[in-house]
């Protein structure tokens, strides 16, 4: 009762900012978890090549989302809050207009090349037809909700985001045993209900900014947000390409096998996120007192720990395997330690991209994903053919490894141009990189002993025990508001 009442009583004595950053952590542990919760229901009334289908869908629609609306709720839309704070609503529905025309644009050269592309992407012409229309609403949501994320009002947006998941989620599962071609259905099932969640707030952000065009608004954000686009797109091709690469070798049944292997990596690339979104203005703000020694040693802490969730990831991938799908996704388990380790080598990367935000460089953090991109793209062309559908989680693996690099290098070059001696334990970053890289590809080999394998999961669980304080230490000195 009393440990109750001190959770309780500390949770009333954060600010406002900190209860937000909470909450929408948990927020994104939610929506995961209600995917993560999903996927075994799809596995077992899709056959691999309809959730094939739907993987591939999910990688064109975020590849055409980028032109179609620019991404305008990411980028420039805070620097737009901070901009016009006066005029915050007419800002956000003229994004409304401005994303519509982007959409149009987009539509009209996609129905021209319709044959081509419907070839290219493997996808029909209903299904295209049906992701433009909600790329012409959706948007308005994520605009609400990041105008109600810039001013830390978490609940509103908590239920309509956790709701949207529940609703579209449960629509899919309901078409799925309506609509006869099942490959249909849970596109369907997530566009309605993003055509609906987005109407409302189209009308919503509509009725209270009353505008959709304003030469100075629109000039700011295609300036803005047009430059990034490289960005975006390399990202997209980072994470996602490999889905296009393999139906187009391999087939769509093929792509629902590796799509299930990131499904395993939902959970973990929650932590990552969450822990570099915290770490990043806590960096920002020690490197600034001078601080450079707490930042060293909390890194090391940081990746460490992740280091051992990565393990346990490893260590249980063909019961997540089998808890997700069915014996016919039972291959995914030999993509899963590559793809846990890329989400390792995410957070690597990162803390090396934050030193060049800090800097003003943001042009290094485009260049290194392009490279990224274009490596990952090149490797899968040559690899997938040779050795199938396992070698484009390995793929993207070593391209994690070259944006780490070439980060690293960007970040040198900021630390020399600034005269910093260094800021990061490169030594310890290289020993532990390459430390759960090896062992990580080596227990591959335990999947067919599983004595062996619960033998060193259960080694793994007493070092995490043995070390929960240090792990809890870490966690305390970033929230800090120093």
């Amino acid at each position: 009762m009393m440990q109750k009442e001190k959770i309780l009583s500390a949770y009333k004595n954060l600010t406002l900012p900190a209860k937000a950053s909470f909450w929408f952590i948990l927020m994104s542990i939610m929506q995961k978890g209600i995917q993560f919760l999903i996927t075994p229901i799809y596995t077992r009334l899709l056959t691999t090549e309809e959730y094939g289908y739907y993987s591939v869908y999910v990688t064109w629609q975020s590849i055409l989302m980028i032109f179609a609306t620019l991404n305008l709720g990411a980028g420039g839309f805070y620097n737009g809050m901070l901009k016009y704070e006066d005029d915050r609503p007419a800002f956000i529905s003229s994004m409304q207009g401005l994303a519509n025309v982007c959409t149009l644009v987009v539509f009209s050269i996609v129905l021209f090349l319709s044959r081509s592309l419907i070839e290219l992407m493997g996808l029909d012409i209903v299904v295209l037809i049906a992701m433009f229309i909600s790329f012409l609403l959706y948007p308005s949501f994520d605009y609400w909700a990041q105008y109600n994320r810039y001013i830390f009002n978490y609940r509103p947006m908590i239920i309509w985001t956790v709701l949207f998941a529940i609703v579209s989620s449960g629509l899919s599962i309901v078409l799925i045993y309506i609509i006869p071609d099942k490959k249909y259905a849970v596109i369907f099932g997530t566009v309605i209900t993003q055509i609906i969640w987005g109407g409302v707030f189209y009308i919503k952000n509509l009725l209270v900014g009353k505008k959709l065009y304003n030469k100075r608004y629109w000039l700011f954000a295609l300036k803005f947000n047009i430059v990034l686009i490289p960005h975006y797109l390399s990202f997209i091709i980072l994470g996602q390409a490999d889905r296009i690469m393999i139906n187009y070798y391999c087939g769509a049944g093929v792509v629902g096998i590796y799509s299930l292997s990131y499904t395993v990596s939902l959970m973990l690339s929650i932590v990552v996120n969450a822990v570099s979104s915290t770490l990043s203005p806590w960096t920002y703000q020690k490197i600034k007192n001078g601080d450079i020694k707490s930042v060293e040693k909390v890194s090391n802490k940081v990746l460490l720990m992740l280091a051992i969730m990565v393990l346990l990831c490893v260590l249980i991938a063909p019961e997540l395997v089998m808890f997700l799908g069915t014996e016919e996704y039972l291959k995914a388990m030999w993509i899963i330690p590559p793809v846990i380790l890329s989400c390792f080598f995410s957070m690597v990367y990162s803390l090396f991209a934050n030193i060049e935000l800090y800097y003003g460089k943001s042009v290094y953090v485009t260049i290194a994903s392009v490279i990224a991109a274009f490596a990952n793209i090149i490797l899968n062309a040559i690899f997938i053919p040779l050795f199938g559908f396992v070698a484009a989680g390995y793929t993207t693996f070593i391209c994690y490894i070259v944006l780490a690099v070439v980060h690293y290098l960007f970040m040198k070059k900021c630390l020399i141009s600034n005269k910093v001696k260094k800021i990061y334990d490169l030594k310890f970053i290289i020993f532990i990189s390459l430390g759960i890289s090896v062992i990580s590809i080596g227990l591959t080999f335990s999947y067919n002993f599983i004595l062996i394998r619960y033998l060193i999961m259960g080694g793994v669980i007493i070092m995490v025990i043995l070390f929960k304080k240090k792990f809890i230490n870490v966690v305390k000195l970033i929230r800090k508001k120093e």
